[in-house]
């Protein structure tokens, strides 16, 4: 028998984890935002409200299995009346860009400057380049993500940011530890090969596990699929699947 499926789904303070619910959250390492879509069934009208007035930018945390799939600020809220039904959309960014503006001095840390700009963006991010000092002024101005980029562009790196923290990994580099993909972890069909512009690809679906996250490493031991990947996206469902879009494990 299989284990009840269980979530949880916190908006600023309201928990409404006894509510039906379905997500989709989407997240990749580009610079480009991550994004979820919950809808909430039948909250109570004072819940309604009380998520109407509330401001852009609080907590909204999303659970399935206990596996943490979502941690991200608020958009927006919309409410439906559909049928018999009240349906709350609730929709959340993580790594949404802000306006950012300063000048970091010679001398002083490129660490520094790019936990000036995470601060702004409401994220952490790690001590990386506290060794780094900057042999001249550099103007940041701009859109925080871009100035993030553009801040660590010479350094060999890409960032995304992950569940209100950035993640920097060395250009085609994974995170430690390899997760294993296959019928028996729970491997839904068979993987689909195929390559575009950047080069070959792997699509796989499979049960949703708290290993499978963009950056990590997996091997696919599938019929006709064999070999190692880098997770580059991945899209949750409330179906309680995980789509991955994989690329080859540079050597």
């Amino acid at each position: 028998m299989l284990p009840k499926r269980t979530h949880y789904v916190q908006v600023g303070d309201t928990d409404v984890s006894t509510l039906h619910v379905e997500f989709s959250v989407t997240r990749d390492l580009t610079v480009t935002p991550n994004s979820a879509q919950v809808l909430v069934f039948n909250a109570s009208e004072s819940t309604r409200r009380r998520w109407s007035e509330q401001k852009s930018g609080v907590k909204v945390v999303l659970r399935a299995q206990e596996i943490e799939l979502w941690r991200g600020t608020l958009r927006n809220v919309s409410h439906e009346h559909l049928g018999p039904n009240w349906v709350t959309t609730i929709t959340s960014g993580d790594g949404d860009s802000s306006p950012v503006s300063f000048t970091a001095a010679q001398g002083s840390t490129l660490g520094a400057a790019l936990k000036r700009v995470a601060q702004e963006m409401q994220v952490g991010i790690s001590d990386l380049f506290s060794a780094v000092r900057l042999p001249s002024p550099v103007a940041v101005h701009g859109r925080s993500m871009d100035e993030l980029e553009r801040l660590i562009r010479g350094q060999g790196k890409e960032l995304s940011v992950q569940s209100g923290q950035v993640q920097v990994l060395d250009k085609g580099a994974t995170l430690a530890g390899t997760a294993v993909v296959s019928q028996a972890t729970g491997l839904e069909g068979s993987p689909l090969v195929g390559s575009d512009k950047t080069g070959k690809f792997v699509k796989f679906t499979h049960l949703i596990a708290p290993e499978l996250i963009p950056g990590r490493r997996v091997r696919i031991e599938a019929v006709h699929v064999q070999g190692e990947y880098r997770i580059e996206r991945c899209d949750w469902s409330s179906d309680w699947s995980v789509s991955c879009l994989c690329r080859p494990v540079k050597v």
